[in-house]
């Protein structure tokens, strides 16, 4: 019988074979006890990294990586001479996206702006990571447009193009998963009966059509949300065009509710003109803060209570992700708040006459 004895020594992998056992079992413990006292005879580097050590001497870099990456990429430069070559990219976006990714990259500057980005490590952008105010969601879209950049930076060849970019292998955090909040239909009741005359289409889109913010009211300073004439009472459909879905919604022809009919009905204009104003989601914020109606208001509550009720109602995940314009997956992880079908049909049945608002009138006597 053989024993073989296997080590690396000097990058190179090396074995000795032995007719007695005890003779390899020696030579094992004699290796392992050297290495355990970081001996240099076995704590060897590789051939590769003494190169390396000598391209650092020769550029005057202290660090291996460095040395590596002006070697190989002699193209350098730093975040902030990127910067506006990076941003140009969203001069096509809308506004409110070109001015997020600013807010971010300024950010970003604050921290890496004067570093080449080839010498920019995991670990800084770990320490950068949990250091940025606010929830686990803010932090992992400042990582997101860090990777973004860099990755640019890669397609400018100022980054190696055989491997990720640091800012990929930071490992992010996940939020805990938790129902998305919504409405109760007597909550939104109260809301129905109390808010301003000039909110109610906007309300409504939300609460019985599903639309998004930006659908039903467009973006301040950039554009409208739909058109009257993008309703069609007699087919009863609501169509959200492309310029409207906007680059993360999808669009789609949709149902029109008989009870969302009800509330617009009462309030439509000329084809060409939009059905709410821009400011209606700041305007109906504002509103819950300071009237009798104050209830709690979760973030994009009352497209999550559409979704909801949706789905309870005719439990076809396909269809309410159609009509929300998501995929069914990002419906079932993201949107939906388990909710019974008793819940869902007094939800849809929250009509101008239910409600006991008589339409017209700021606020109900």
């Amino acid at each position: 019988m053989r024993y073989e004895v296997r080590w690396k020594a000097d990058g190179r992998r090396q074995r000795k074979t032995f007719t007695d056992r005890k003779t390899a079992e020696k030579l094992a413990l004699k290796l392992s006890a050297n290495l355990k006292a970081n001996s240099g005879r076995y704590h060897t580097i590789t051939n590769e990294d003494w190169l390396l050590l000598q391209k650092a001497k020769t550029l005057g870099e202290s660090r291996i990586d460095t040395a590596l990456n002006q070697s190989r990429h002699p193209n350098r430069a730093t975040v902030s001479e990127l910067k506006s070559r990076f941003l140009d990219f969203y001069l096509d976006r809308a506004k409110r996206t070109h001015d997020d990714i600013r807010t971010k990259f300024n950010a970003i500057e604050d921290t890496f702006g004067d570093r080449y980005v080839d010498t920019i490590t995991v670990e800084e952008i770990e320490h950068w990571y949990f250091s940025l105010p606010g929830s686990i969601r803010t932090r992992n879209n400042f990582l997101t447009a860090l990777t973004t950049f860099l990755n640019r930076a890669k397609d400018w060849d100022y980054l190696p193009h055989d491997r990720e970019v640091a800012a990929a292998r930071v490992r992010r955090v996940r939020p805990l998963p938790k129902d998305p909040g919504i409405l109760t239909p007597e909550e939104g009741s109260a809301v129905l009966q109390q808010i301003s005359a000039d909110l109610i289409p906007y309300v409504a889109l939300g609460m019985f059509a599903g639309l998004r913010p930006s659908e039903a009211a467009g973006i301040i300073g950039d554009r409208d949300g739909i058109k009257w004439g993008d309703i069609d009472y007699g087919e009863k459909t609501i169509r959200i065009r492309r310029e409207v879905a906007g680059k993360i919604g999808r669009p789609r022809v949709i149902d029109l509710h008989p009870t969302l009919a009800l509330w617009l009905k009462p309030f439509t204009g000329k084809p060409d003109h939009p059905i709410c104003y821009r400011t209606s989601g700041n305007k109906l914020t504002a509103e819950n803060r300071t009237h009798e109606w104050k209830i709690p208001w979760p973030q994009d509550a009352i497209r999550h209570s559409f979704v909801s009720y949706h789905f309870a109602r005719d439990r076809d995940i396909t269809a309410t992700a159609q009509q929300a314009g998501n995929s069914p997956q990002v419906i079932e992880e993201s949107y939906n708040n388990p909710r019974s079908q008793k819940e869902a049909g007094e939800w849809f049945a929250l009509t101008p006459g239910k409600v006991g608002r008589p339409l017209g009138k700021t606020r109900p006597k």
